[in-house]
Order: structure tokens, then C-alpha cells, then sequence
């Protein structure tokens, strides 16, 4: 009688582990939705364009496909992926003859289903010759789930 009661008390056990490691939040399938940007670094050269993008937001889709609302309003459309704690984005802006490109990898400094904040350097380009030279710029950024 002892050994059933072991028994389906390890089962127990084992199933509340599966549940409880099963609901940890993975950056991966929970940074899909809108996020609105809270605080804001894009620091270029060094001006901080960061305070034009507070009230903005960025939307993951299923698909690895992102916009990017920033700089003003401007949608940059694009593709991310994640893998551990770092985003990678790769995206561009387009309008008559402007085309420039955005992309690299962003540490996740912090994340949460509510709340997500992340770091680093992007690469920025004028995808036309001659106009702008690429620039470095850092970033910080804090988003809430919207």
C-alpha cells in the first residue's frame, strides 16, 4: 500500500515540474504583440535621438516579421529573431528615394510578459551611395506590453 502512495506521489512531483517548467518565460514566443517604448537611449554620434521615440511602439509577429515605430514615427519594417538573451533585428525605412537599413544585435537586458528592456549597438545605413556614411549608434530601450 506504502508503494502506491510513493508511487503517485513521484508522479505528482514529476507532472508539477513539467507544469512549472513549462510556464518560465521564454522571450521567444512571449515577445510577440505590440510593445510601447517607456524610456528611450539612441545615442548617434553623439546626439540622443531616444527622446523621439517615447510613446512609440514595436510589433513581433509569429513569423519573425517586426515593425519598428521609432524616430519620429518612421515604420521600419523588417525581420528579428531571438536566441538566449538576444534580439537580432535586421530592418529598413523606405520612401521615394530614401532606403536606409537598421540591424544587429540587441542584449535583453530584462523581460517579462509585461515588460521588456534591451541594449546595444545597431548598424545604421543609407543604403544609397554617397549620402550618408554608416553609423554605430547605441541604444537602451524599455517597452511595456501595450
Amino acid at each position: 500500500m506504502f508503494k502506491n502512495f510513493k508511487f503517485i506521489g513521484i508522479v505528482c512531483l514529476v507532472l508539477a515540474a513539467m507544469v512549472a517548467f513549462s510556464s518560465c518565460s521564454k522571450p521567444e514566443k512571449q515577445i510577440i504583440g505590440k510593445w510601447k517604448i517607456t524610456k528611450a537611449k539612441y545615442i548617434d554620434e553623439g546626439y540622443d535621438y531616444g527622446g523621439d521615440d517615447k510613446g512609440e511602439s514595436w510589433t513581433f509577429k509569429e513569423n519573425g516579421k517586426c515593425i519598428l515605430n521609432m524616430m519620429g514615427g518612421y515604420e521600419w519594417y523588417g525581420e528579428y529573431s531571438i536566441t538566449k538573451n538576444t534580439l537580432t533585428i535586421d530592418v529598413e525605412w523606405k520612401w521615394e528615394n530614401w532606403h536606409y537599413t537598421l540591424s544587429g544585435d540587441l542584449d535583453i537586458d530584462e523581460f517579462n510578459k509585461n515588460e521588456m528592456a534591451v541594449s546595444g549597438e545597431l548598424y545604421f545605413t543609407d543604403v544609397y551611395p554617397g549620402n550618408l556614411s554608416p553609423s554605430r549608434p547605441k541604444i537602451s530601450y524599455e517597452l511595456e506590453r501595450k
